[in-house]
């Protein structure tokens, strides 16, 4: 969705030839049709990433929305670049094949359930820039 010079992702749709057991590896970029994308945000819990196993965000990109990623069921990681300064709550809730993640210095603050109910998140690395 674009806004002013920049854009917000909202989701994404598979094309019908990408059998839904592939790896599926999904990059988001910082920029579309010149847009510049600030943040990744849901507009609605039945949206969106459901079907990646690996989400890779590029570099300016800022902001995770609250339940970006909810219920993304087979995502196993997430590469989070050094330009994301604040996830908000729920982001990744119930993400349960993810098993491990790494928060980038960027970060100074998490909020309250970023990865609630990811049963299968094992380690999770944090900076030593968290107040």
């Amino acid at each position: 969705t674009p806004i002013g010079n920049t854009a917000v992702i909202h989701g994404y749709s598979i094309p019908s030839n990408v059998a839904s057991s592939q790896n599926l590896t999904l990059t988001i970029p910082s920029t579309i049709d010149g847009y510049r994308v600030e943040s990744i945000r849901s507009i609605n819990e039945s949206l969106t990433f459901f079907a990646a196993d690996n989400i890779v965000i590029s570099y300016g990109i800022n902001l995770i929305g609250e339940k970006s990623f909810v219920n993304c069921y087979i995502l196993k990681s997430i590469v989070l670049p050094n330009s994301i300064t604040y996830i908000e709550p729920s982001a990744f809730y119930q993400c349960v094949s993810l098993k491990s993640v790494k928060i980038p210095n960027s970060i100074t603050s998490i909020d309250t359930a970023v990865f609630g109910r990811c049963i299968n998140l094992k380690e999770v690395t944090l900076p030593n820039t968290l107040k």
